[in-house]
C-alpha cells in the first residue's frame, strides 16, 4: 500500500509541473447519478446529488472535494419501515488527457463515506474508501460545460467492505 502512496505522489507532483501552464482555473460541478451497491445485504441502487470543487493547476492537472447524497426510497421489512443513505466526503485529483470541447479524463476520489439508515431502527456508520473514475467533459460555451463520469466505490469497513458501481452526469461552471 505504501508503494501505492509513493506511486500516487509522484505522479501528482510530476503532473502538477509538467505540461502548458494554463491560467488556474476554479470551477463548480453539480450532478446527479446513482450507486448501485454488489453486496447481497445492500445491494441496492440509490439516488443521488453530488457537488464538486475543483482548480486546475493546468490544462492536465486538477484537484478538489467532492459531498454527496444517495438515498434509497423506502422500504418495509419486518423491523419496520426506514430510507438508506450513503454519504461519500472525498478529495479528488484528475488528469485530463487532452483539453478540447470534449476532455476525457481519469483520476480518483478518497476519503469518507457515512452510510446508514432513517426510520425504524434508524443507524449510522463512517468508513473510508477510494474511487477510481473516468469521465468527459463536453464544453458548451467558455464558462459552462456538461459532464459524464462513472466512478467504482472501494468502501471498507472492519466486518465488510462493500462495492458500488457509481454513474454520475451534470453541469459544470467555470470562474
Amino acid at each position: 500500500m505504501k508503494r501505492i502512496y509513493w506511486i500516487g505522489l509522484i505522479t501528482a507532483i510530476t503532473m502538477l509541473f509538467s505540461g502548458k501552464a494554463s491560467q488556474a482555473q476554479v470551477s463548480g460541478l453539480l450532478e446527479g447519478g446513482m450507486m448501485q451497491f454488489t453486496r447481497t445485504e445492500t445491494g441496492v441502487t440509490q439516488i443521488g446529488l453530488q457537488i464538486t470543487g475543483k482548480y486546475a493547476f493546468n490544462d492536465n492537472f486538477r484537484m478538489g472535494a467532492n459531498l454527496g447524497y444517495y438515498l434509497r426510497n423506502q422500504q418495509d421489512t419486518y423491523l419496520g419501515t426506514y430510507n438508506t443513505y450513503t454519504m461519500p466526503v472525498t478529495v479528488l485529483a484528475e488528469i485530463v488527457f487532452f483539453r478540447h470541447d470534449f476532455s476525457p479524463y481519469a483520476g480518483a476520489d478518497a476519503g469518507i463515506y457515512r452510510q446508514g439508515r432513517t426510520g425504524t431502527g434508524a443507524t449510522s456508520d463512517i468508513y473510508t474508501g477510494f474511487a477510481p473514475l473516468i469521465g468527459f467533459d463536453y464544453t458548451v460555451s467558455e464558462s459552462f460545460r456538461l459532464n459524464a463520469n462513472f466512478k467504482y466505490h472501494f468502501i471498507f469497513s472492519e466486518l465488510h467492505s462493500t462495492n458500488a458501481l457509481g454513474v454520475n452526469a451534470g453541469v459544470i461552471f467555470d470562474f
